[in-house]
């Protein structure tokens, strides 16, 4: 069973009365972070997603509780870099007492298009676009160049 059809059991499961989450932004949301959680942690899961207000959902993860604090790091940067506009925190269960990443994701709301729209227009970031894309082309270079290098040439150490 591929990855997806495990979120989508998980988020299924739930209480009878609950409110449904299909087709909705909070399911959206809550499996969007899922997947960029489970890139560096795959044992990580979702054990609650709370629609705060018509423009916030509340989605707590559940990391594995053997990857250690250097991947739980990971995992929360990763999902701050992927969610720039979100509140993402590290927090400690209460009731479990592990660490539990805590994310209040606002729906793609007036001021998040605005946000959106004001980044894009800025020519700042454009440059820093144009910048980022050039280093990682250098970089992509350089590594293929020194794998080149090392294939033609393995006895020699760069």
């Amino acid at each position: 069973m591929s990855n997806s059809g495990v979120e989508a059991n998980e988020l299924n499961q739930r209480r009878p009365g609950s409110p449904t989450l299909e087709n909705s932004a909070a399911r959206t949301n809550a499996s969007n972070l899922i997947v960029v959680a489970n890139r560096i942690d795959p044992g990580a899961k979702i054990s609650a997603v709370t629609k705060a207000s018509d423009e916030s959902t509340l989605v707590k993860i559940d990391p594995s509780f053997d990857i250690g604090t250097a991947k739980t790091l990971a995992t929360l940067a990763a999902m701050r870099v992927a969610f720039p506009f979100a509140s993402v925190t590290a927090t400690e269960s209460y009731s479990t007492g592990h660490t539990q990443f805590v994310v209040l994701l606002k729906t793609n709301t007036e001021d998040i298009r605005n946000a959106k729209q004001l980044y894009a227009n800025v020519g700042l970031m454009q440059i820093l676009k144009q910048l980022s894309n050039t280093l990682a082309l250098v970089g992509l270079c350089t590594y293929a160049a020194l794998l080149y290098a090392s294939a033609i040439r393995p006895d020699q150490q760069f």
